[in-house]
């Protein structure tokens, strides 16, 4: 039996032609013709009663058996030992940006949790930018995969919850950025109370531009107050 290569049609014996399409038909192809059947992906049944099961499941539709033992891909898996056995911030950085981002539905939500999870209380920079980057690249992923199915909207539900969290952590880190900065520079001057009444009587005369009411006196005033500042501090910090 030979089937056409361009249709599939069967094709009668000794044909020179498909029937169907009117593909001429060589001889020696139509000896090694054969039809194939691609099977492509992977269906998951119910272990009790054989229904097809879609993703998200916990219980089967049919029969209501108890679906368990439902884990992740051991990429996940494994991606999520390696994080925790990370020997610096930098390595662990560098594992979240080369991580693939999963292909199932399922292990997408997986992974959005593990990253979300992940997200929110990291205060290092480079980690939490990773985590986010890779957290956005999924959920596009996602989106541009199976963003019509009904099952998106688990995903959805996520991410929304999780960007509201990522705005939070955001002001936590600029807050944070602000106070080593201050603090950077509060350490180039003799002493710590010292610096602190610079950084104060520099916000008080930065706001004074910007009303317009700076002046040549403001410059008198600021060394008016930090010399007797500078000389008495100074003191206190060598006796100690």
């Amino acid at each position: 039996m030979a089937f056409c290569s361009n249709c599939g049609n069967e094709l009668a014996p000794g044909a020179k032609f498909c029937s169907e399409c009117g593909m001429p038909v060589d001889a020696t192809s139509q000896a090694n013709n054969r039809r194939r059947t691609i099977y492509d992906g992977v269906i998951h049944k119910c272990p009790n009663c054989g229904e097809t099961l879609s993703s998200f499941m916990v219980a089967c539709p049919a029969c209501g058996y108890e679906l368990r033992d439902i884990k992740t891909t051991n990429s996940i898996k494994k991606f999520a030992s390696k994080i925790e056995q990370a020997d610096s911030e930098e390595q662990k950085a560098n594992l979240i940006r080369n991580f693939p981002v999963p292909n199932t539905k399922e292990d997408t939500f997986e992974f959005m949790i593990l990253a979300s999870s992940n997200i929110t209380g990291e205060y290092n920079e480079a980690v939490f930018n990773a985590w986010l980057a890779k957290f956005e690249q999924c959920y596009k992923k996602a989106s541009l995969s199976f963003g019509t199915d009904s099952d998106f909207s688990k995903i959805q539900i996520l991410y929304e919850q999780t960007v509201k969290k990522v705005n939070k952590e955001k002001v936590a880190h600029g807050a944070n950025k602000v106070g080593n900065a201050i603090s950077k520079f509060t350490a180039t001057f003799p002493n710590p109370i010292f610096g602190i009444i610079v950084v104060l009587l520099m916000i008080y005369e930065v706001r004074r531009i910007a009303n317009g009411f700076f002046s040549a006196l403001d410059i008198i005033m600021v060394a008016l107050i930090l010399w007797p500042v500078y000389k008495i501090t100074d003191k206190k910090g060598k006796k100690k």
